[in-house]
């Protein structure tokens, strides 16, 4: 019995241990794996997509021209962002549109969205040039 017992113990030691350690400290792999990391737009309005293999990501922050704006929190999907030039949804799990207006400003326009997934980090860039501007 106390070698039952014994086995017992140690089947269930040996399958609760396993070689998988998720990492919860340092680097993380890219499990975002976004189509886009930068994209550069004409003055007219449009709308760029952006296509993610991973799912468990969020979109953490949103930068204009350099400045973090404040976004509500994301509880369910689709939801939307809205900027004074630009609207961003997430429509399904893997993917987000950013529909940017038309800039008439005489200023480049620049927008990041930054998306985490635990402690990964990554950001796509959209510029928007102005009219009469041919270099971003």
């Amino acid at each position: 019995m106390k070698q039952f017992i014994c086995f017992i113990l140690m089947l269930v030691l040996f399958i609760s241990c396993s070689s998988f350690i998720e990492k919860s400290d340092g680097l993380q792999s890219d499990t975002i794996q976004q189509s886009i990391k930068e994209a550069y737009c004409n003055y007219k309005e449009q709308t760029v997509s952006i296509f993610m293999k991973g799912n468990s990501w969020i979109i953490s922050n949103v930068f204009v021209d350099g400045k973090v704006i404040a976004i509500d929190e994301q509880k369910s999907i689709p939801y939307s962002i809205y900027g004074d030039w630009f609207i961003i949804t997430r429509t399904s799990e893997q993917k987000i549109i950013v529909s940017i207006n038309e800039n008439l400003t005489g200023k480049v326009r620049k927008l990041q969205v930054v998306l985490a997934d635990r402690n990964f980090y990554t950001y796509t860039t959209i510029k928007q040039e102005t009219v009469g501007d041919v270099n971003l």
